[in-house]
């Protein structure tokens, strides 16, 4: 059974494998590396995915749905013909035919997927996300963050001569803009902090360059037949495109036999699109300040998708951010590629095995609360804040409100509103507790949340023996205990810290035999790192431990060369003797 890498994109999707110790993109049945993400319905009810639906977005469009991915984890329905589809529905018709395309070109049958996501998705997106792929008649291995899977790629690439430090990602393709703060060091790639926003990206800058031209040639967008607007939307991507590399395009359009036109400059872009480049600096500073860093700890600013590749947006960020940018030849790809280089170390290649990657929670989790019996609105209280490294598990104490209060209601959501109500509602169950006199009947209530999204959630009476545990997906849900046994199973076989901990005893153990050995200053500098090293281990990030670790070890091999010195070199005294004697 084959495993694929999809980069499920807003504008363009594309497909790769790990095979022969490198990573190949999958080309359509067209010989084309990127299909776009257009669904159609041609007259005879026969469904078009791809290019052919793309060029009917003019003349069908009421037959045609584009830009879905926007809509994922809402109820938002397409009509298409006579039909109507779920946006998670038309996703599932652009992976079947993926992997359609893909399969000419694979000897086994595609069964698995890893499929990357908008690093900003939330649960319902993501969920709906996995629902695409079983329609499609896939299971989802992983979703991994789009700029997450660049990076991946960009670093296994530049093995040899890769940069460590701290990366700015920024991926800004047709529908979403993703940014990703990422600390790279040796075969580690920690996610550091996530911001984005999935409303905005290349579409929104097609929409003011059409809107401007309405204006500035006498027409009511708003008021246009649909046709007509897909037609105005489909010459402002065009130019928008020809102003990569050109100084000024020509805008023109045909409009029931009457020519429109006007001129359009970089400088004129960059005006028109302004409100679209403020928005961007918003998520900018939203991400550094989750990885509480400053400009100047960044190393590499690396742009990707295909916004990035706009003058207007190269210059806006060169201006912001006062420095030279990375633009990748492969920007298109590096998603897509990263998704592939990810299938490999799902499948334990032995050439990439040993690259471990982290991922943060990028939304705060917890539940609904209140300080007081009077409080009209309940209040979120998180557990797990966002931008905290997964896997992770953490825990707080909530009480009863009111006498002999029989239950707690534990409601989970997800954001960072206060008001419980204007975050994203995943769902709740009750909790029995032990009743008593004062009302103060307290519960532990514990969330565990792993690198693919699945939140497990116990609740504990502290008092009495009541408990119950919950897998949270898109609602909460009960399940048989068998059920949570397998799914804590799989939440612990995913726990990174694991892959270390062999590792860290190890050299624990060298530390401490040396101690055995050693006196006087050379015994206080060991037991000093004997301290240092198991105090570091359950707090600090992986990439912090992996630094102290390798200057742990160089200070044992210094240290052991002086404790075990040899003064007689390292010659075989033994076997030159036995070679020196001669039997009588």
């Amino acid at each position: 059974m084959a495993l694929v890498g999809i980069d499920l994109g807003t504008t363009n999707s594309l497909i790769a494998i790990w095979k022969d110790h490198k990573v190949e993109l999958l080309p359509n049945s067209l010989g084309h590396n990127m299909t776009p993400s257009v669904v159609g319905v041609d007259d005879d009810g026969t469904l078009l995915v791809g290019e052919i639906a793309k060029e009917r977005r003019i003349s069908h469009p009421d037959y045609t749905a584009a830009e879905f991915k926007r809509h994922m984890g809402t109820d938002y329905k397409y009509t298409l013909g006579d039909k109507t589809y779920l946006p998670e529905e038309l996703s599932a018709i652009l992976l079947k035919k993926l992997i359609a395309d893909a399969q000419t070109k694979v000897a086994e049958p595609i069964t698995e997927a890893v499929i990357s996501v908008p690093a900003y998705f939330d649960n319902n997106q993501r969920e709906a996300t996995k629902r695409a792929a079983q329609i499609a008649g896939i299971e989802v291995k992983r979703l991994v963050n789009e700029p997450s899977s660049a990076v991946l790629y960009k670093q296994w690439k530049k093995r040899e001569d890769r940069v460590d430090g701290i990366h700015l990602v920024v991926d800004f393709g047709g529908g979403t803009l993703d940014i990703s703060v990422v600390d790279c060091f040796e075969n580690i790639i920690e996610i550091m902090a996530v911001s984005g926003n999935n409303q905005l990206g290349g579409k929104d800058f097609d929409l003011c360059i059409a809107k401007d031209f309405c204006t500035k040639t006498g027409l009511s967008f708003n008021n246009l037949r649909k046709s007509t607007r897909e037609n105005i939307l489909w010459t402002a991507e065009n130019v928008k495109k020809a102003l990569t590399e050109n100084d000024s395009v020509t805008m023109r359009v045909n409009i029931d036999d009457q020519k429109y036109e006007t001129v359009y400059s970089t400088k004129e872009l960059l005006q028109v699109t302004s409100q679209v480049l403020v928005q961007m600096k918003e998520v900018l500073n939203d991400a550094l300040r989750g990885a509480k860093i400053e400009l100047e700890d960044v190393e590499e600013i690396i742009l990707v998708g295909g916004s990035c590749k706009m003058p207007v947006v190269q210059k806006y960020l060169s201006a912001l951010f006062q420095r030279p940018l990375t633009i990748d030849p492969e920007g298109d790809y590096l998603v897509g590629y990263g998704a592939g280089v990810l299938t490999g170390i799902i499948n334990r290649e032995s050439e990439i095995s040993d690259i471990v990657m982290t991922d943060v929670c990028p939304f705060s989790l917890g539940i609904a609360s209140k300080n007081d019996k009077s409080d009209k609105y309940p209040s979120l209280s998180v557990i797990i804040p966002k931008n905290s490294m997964l896997p992770t598990s953490k825990s707080q104490v909530f009480s009863g409100l009111v006498p002999f209060q029989e239950h707690l209601s534990i409601h989970v959501y997800q954001g960072e509103e206060y008001w419980c109500m204007d975050n994203l509602d995943l769902g709740a169950f009750l909790l029995d507790i032990t009743p008593n006199e004062k009302g103060d009947t307290r519960a532990l209530v514990t969330f565990s949340y792993d690198i693919d999204g699945l939140l497990v959630v116990t609740a504990k009476d502290l008092i009495g023996d009541h408990s119950l545990e919950a897998v949270v997906t898109q609602k909460a849900t009960l399940l048989t205990p068998e059920e949570i046994e397998q799914k804590r199973l799989a939440l612990k076989e995913q726990n990174i810290l694991q892959k270390f901990e062999e590792e860290n005893r190890r050299i624990l153990a060298w530390a401490q035999r040396l101690y055995t050995q050693a006196d006087g200053a050379n015994k206080f500098a060991l037991a000093n790192i004997i301290e240092t090293y198991s105090k570091a281990l359950p707090e600090d990030s992986l990439i912090a431990v992996q630094k102290m670790r390798k200057d742990t070890i160089a200070r044992l091999l210094q240290l052991e060369m002086t404790i075990n010195t040899d003064f007689f070199g390292d010659d075989d005294i033994i076997s030159k003797l036995m070679d020196d004697t001669t039997e009588d």
